[in-house]
């Protein structure tokens, strides 16, 4: 290979996907010499290529991403061709160009340089050739983290139960002949960090694309090809200055959270489909208040984008600095473009000053720099903020989340046991009361939680405008939040019903009850580990669950039965589980678990 001479830039932008391209721009707009390197041929990544068009939720994209969309709606009302996600490609890199970028495509970064913890360039290679350009400020766009996990930054990795990241789409791209768009089917889950696993996956998924008659389009047109970019929704997140956490948003104030420069406004957009391994307080936003659906304000700061102790390198795509929860909601479009808008602006600051540090740049000049929309994070309060009168009224209706969740989160507990004393049993008021006193740690409605799970409370609140959750294994998944060790039994009797409607789920949250009782009760530690053990070393327990999107149900109890390992393994008891799923059939992303699994023994 041969190499060329080095260059120096203020700013390097590495990914020109939704994030790295606005950010390119406003960095170039700036006054800043930028270079943007991309591994792909064409500018928008995931809203482009990867067949994603449009914003998710909420108002319309503002400032520079607000910008782009304009000018991509005028050119198709002119008839631009190929739709939007061919003309996101023109319009992005004709901006960046104006802007004065220099735009590098079919490049592979190998290397980042560093001086200490000061990021100071990066290598790549191009049509076979090495370069190096020497840089004040690099921005990692990627949304893999590349360019953090080559200079060494620490990273955050999934959820806690398991590490596993959310699920992702198998995306293919229909025409009709003058427009092109993206069809999604949620395939499962994947590893991206191994070659070999994410391969086979994407290979076992395409299937989902199949059809016996391609004769026939749907409202996007003709199955073309499949994308050129999986729709991965997660990945490694950065440590940052700051990493938001659900706690934050849920259990502090988000109105308190100081100089926002980016927002989300959406809904906890999970596609999971194995709840009871999410975290503990997702769980009592989705399961206990089924509140999927619920639009809130979820703010970014500038912190969230500066790796922990590192200079001359900001973290500006899906990998910024939040937890796995609220990465559900910030990943999502209109966010990214404004989080690339204000790394681009964040940098050419920080290389202007010829510092190259983000957090050096006063959040006055920052902020002048950014067309920015109104704080709305006080439109939450709609959500948890509802006096007594419409939260008791709320709690005898159909759609009781939003008065659940408001109760909680004011800490009603005298009015909820008054209310709760005098309901009828089964009622409405009695069983959501009931509800939302165990999500404030109160047992008073224990009595009435373990009826609804007897009963399989076939309720389905209207919270949501989808994916709400029966009442009945709800109140299983509270019971086992409470660590109710009086409903072993109950717990017992759910798991040894095979027949049962919702049975995965009503399972699922049962054997995530029983880890959790086995955790705060060690005298009935013992016989939990051998029911446990017994249930996930038996080759006949089986449970399915849909992917969103398709009509595929396939099997989850692979995932339930290594975490049932993992747990006894810790309580220090043998099993033969990691065997018994290896025997099972798996796709190659459960292969390369169980396989794990069993090389930590």
């Amino acid at each position: 290979m041969g190499k060329k001479p080095e260059i120096d830039y203020d700013v390097i932008v590495l990914g020109f996907g939704t994030a790295g391209a606005t950010a390119a721009i406003a960095a170039g707009r700036m006054g800043a010499r930028v270079l943007v390197l991309e591994r792909n041929t064409y500018a928008g990544g995931t809203q482009s290529g990867g067949g994603i068009a449009g914003f998710y939720g909420g108002p319309p994209p503002y400032g520079l991403t607000g910008e782009i969309d304009a000018k991509i709606k005028a050119r198709q009302e002119a008839g631009g061709y190929g739709g939007e996600l061919e003309l996101r490609k023109w319009i992005l890199e004709e901006e960046a160009r104006r802007a004065g970028v220099d735009i590098r495509y079919e490049t592979t970064v190998y290397d980042v340089r560093r001086d200490g913890r000061r990021v100071t360039g990066v290598r790549w290679c191009e049509s076979r050739v090495l370069f190096e350009a020497g840089c004040r400020v690099l921005i990692d766009s990627s949304a893999e983290a590349v360019a953090c996990r080559l200079a060494g930054c620490e990273l955050l990795s999934g959820r806690a139960t398991d590490g596993l990241y959310n699920t992702f789409t198998n995306t293919c791209l229909a025409s009709n002949g003058k427009r092109a768009a993206g069809m999604n089917f949620d395939a499962g889950r994947i590893n991206q960090y191994d070659p070999e696993v994410f391969s086979q996956t994407m290979l076992e998924t395409a299937e989902l694309h199949v059809l016996e008659d391609y004769s026939a389009g749907g409202p996007a047109g003709h199955r073309a090809a499949l994308s050129d970019l999986p729709g991965i929704r997660e990945g490694f997140h950065v440590l940052t200055e700051k990493v938001l956490t659900i706690n934050d948003l849920f259990l502090g104030d988000a109105a308190r959270i100081p100089d926002p420069i980016a927002y989300a406004f959406t809904n906890l957009d999970t596609h999971t489909n194995d709840m009871p391994l999410e975290s503990e307080l997702f769980q009592d936003w989705m399961v206990g208040a089924s509140m999927w659906g619920t639009q809130l304000w979820f703010p970014v700061i500038r912190e969230n984008l500066v790796p922990k102790g590192w200079t001359g390198i900001l973290a500006a795509a899906r990998h910024l600095g939040v937890d796995h929860d609220i990465g559900q909601a910030v990943r999502m479009n209109g966010a990214m473009g404004r989080l690339g808008e204000a790394a681009g602006v964040l940098a050419a600051l920080a290389a202007r000053a010829g510092h190259g540090d983000g957090l050096a740049v006063p959040m006055a000049s920052l902020k002048s720099h950014l067309a920015d929309i109104p704080d709305r994070r006080g439109e939450n309060e709609s959500v948890w903020g509802l006096p007594s009168e419409a939260i008791r009224a709320g709690l005898e209706s159909d759609r009781p989340g939003f008065a659940i969740w408001s109760a909680r989160h004011q800490r009603r507990v005298a009015e909820l046991r008054a209310w709760y004393a005098e309901a009828a049993p089964g009622s409405h008021l009695r069983r959501h009361a009931a509800m939302a006193l165990a999500l404030l740690d109160d047992r008073t409605g224990v009595d009435e939680l373990r009826q609804a799970v007897v009963e399989r409370d076939e309720f389905l609140p209207l919270t949501s405008r989808h994916s709400n959750h029966l009442r009945g294994y709800a109140c299983l998944y509270l019971l086992g939040r409470l660590r109710d060790v009086e409903s072993l039994a109950l717990f017992f009797d759910v798991l040894r019903d095979g027949a049962l409607k919702n049975k995965y789920e009503y399972h699922t949250h049962a054997v995530a009850a029983l880890i959790k009782i086995g955790e705060a009760h060690v005298a009935k530690r013992a016989a939990i580990a051998a029911f446990l053990r017994a249930l996930a070393e038996d080759p006949a327990w089986e449970l399915r669950a849909r992917l969103k999107e398709t009509q595929r149900y396939p099997r989850i109890d692979q995932l339930f039965r290594l975490r049932i390992a993992v747990i006894l393994r810790q309580w220090g008891v043998p099993n033969q589980i990691g065997q018994a799923v290896l025997a099972m059939p798996l796709n190659a992303h459960d292969r390369a678990l169980a396989a794990k699994c069993l090389a930590e023994r």
